[in-house]
């Protein structure tokens, strides 16, 4: 895997595919989502991060085009990897040189994870401003899903989150960066569309899926997507 990864740097350093290239086209805004209709499309111009939930969009949809194959983690990981290389916007991150290449041992502790409480879960780096607002939205997403709520209600909510954190001075740059980036794949994962025809969305993945994003997501841009892709697909 580290090979694989190394070669496609290289690709991208011969083909001098510029970092500040324009990475991402919008998405559609309107969506069928959990039995309800949706208008609200999953963008949030005000989220500068954005871009990740956009680049992972694309690899969702790839990935649920391809004939059924393999679950096994280490397939997922592997096709995760493979499809995020041949994303144009993915390869265009400018933080794409900290990818560090995923493996089994990476991500089982989040996808055998007993253990519900995102407080545990998260990185020690996050400080108690940035939990609280995991906890949060945990437990707000919950209640959603119980209450059959429809992708605007959610999307709604996660916009909402993100304009706090946005304005709150008082979580660290490093942090706030991290929450907004997994909120942005939060909403583009949970969007769906017709083309995605074998996903059935569980929210049951959320609490150790999002742990195991934010904590990438304190790595790099990159490391979020692939972490994302890899624990949302294997629990799906």
């Amino acid at each position: 895997m580290k090979t694989f990864a190394s070669i496609c740097l290289l690709s991208l350093i011969v083909t001098g595919c510029s970092p500040d290239a324009a990475l991402t086209e919008p998405i559609a805004t309107s969506a069928s989502a959990y039995g309800k209709k949706a208008s609200a499309g999953p963008s949030n111009a005000a989220n500068d991060k954005d871009y990740t939930g956009i680049i992972y969009y694309r690899i969702l949809d790839a990935y649920y085009a391809l004939p059924p194959d393999s679950r096994t983690l280490e397939d997922i990981i592997s096709t995760g990897e493979s499809l995020a290389f041949q994303d144009a916007g993915f390869l265009a991150l400018t933080d794409l040189p900290l990818y560090q290449p995923l493996s089994v041992p990476d991500l089982e502790p989040y996808t055998t994870a007993q253990v519900q409480d995102i407080k545990i879960l998260l990185s020690e780096e996050y400080g108690s401003r940035a939990r609280n607002v995991f906890e949060t939205i945990t437990l707000e997403l919950a209640s959603l899903k119980n209450s059959d709520a429809s992708y605007d209600e959610v999307y709604s909510y996660l916009v909402g989150v993100e304009q706090e954190v946005i304005e709150d001075a008082l979580i660290p740059e490093v942090q706030a960066s991290a929450i907004l980036v997994t909120s942005s794949l939060l909403r583009y994962g949970m969007h769906h569309d017709k083309k995605r025809k074998r996903r059935d969305r569980d929210w049951d993945w959320m609490t150790t899926s999002i742990a195991a994003t934010a904590n990438a997501a304190l790595e790099s841009d990159a490391q979020a997507i692939v972490v994302s892709f890899a624990t949302d697909v294997y629990q799906d």
